[in-house]
């Protein structure tokens, strides 16, 4: 298991953060377009997208660096 001290779970652990942060990106775009077309759903796909958006930046933002 990858801890906190090792290098490759830190990297891992950015990058899928990274991984979160585009997807709730791309989550957003798909509502805005189903919201343009008409679907009520779209407005919940965009709340949950800026969700994801918003906690995985948070995330990152205040994750503990390795100095």
């Amino acid at each position: 298991m990858l801890d906190r001290e090792s290098r490759p779970g830190e990297a891992a652990a950015t990058s899928g953060l990274w991984m979160a942060v585009m997807g709730g990106i791309l989550l957003l775009v798909v509502g805005v377009i189903a919201a343009f077309a008409g679907m009520r759903q779209g407005f919940w796909i965009i709340l949950v997208g800026a969700v994801c958006v918003m906690s995985a930046s948070a995330a990152l933002r205040f994750r503990t660096k390795q100095t």
